[in-house]
């Protein structure tokens, strides 16, 4: 009866606990070579690695280049004084309708606003974290 009751335990063990066997470390090692298959099998059905992004904000100031209305996203702070917009088309998250969205502005915006906008750009509303009309 002994040796049924301890039988009967290791079976429990097994079904409740099926690594109780192994060690910690050979534990945590089989957990992540399964979270590693399972995550494998995932990526086919997970398409969308790329462009995923839902909103571009896109601003309009001074490129690297020095081109006052280059179209893109900010690098630098306000305090330092070294803001500079640069272009997003190389972003793997930037969907390609977005990116075809800020090279049209590149395209157009120039004619279109040149003169609505001040040949040098107001930092001080960029150390603030918003644009004013000025």
């Amino acid at each position: 009866m002994a040796l049924a009751a301890a039988q009967t335990r290791k079976r429990l063990s097994d079904v409740v606990t099926p690594l109780w066997r192994l060690s910690y470390d050979e534990q945590l090692e089989l957990k992540l070579k399964h979270q590693e298959r399972i995550m494998s099998q995932l990526s086919g059905y997970l398409s969308v690695r790329d462009g995923y992004r839902n909103k571009s904000t896109f601003s309009v100031n001074r490129g690297v280049d020095g081109n006052p209305k280059t179209v893109g996203f900010y690098v630098g702070t306000g305090k330092k004084g070294n803001i500079v917009c640069v272009n997003g088309d190389h972003l793997l998250n930037m969907p390609e309708k977005h990116t075809r969205g800020g090279q049209m502005l590149s395209g157009l915006y120039p004619p279109l606003f040149s003169r609505a906008l001040p040949a040098v750009p107001h930092w001080g509303s960029l150390e603030r974290g918003h644009s004013e009309d000025q």
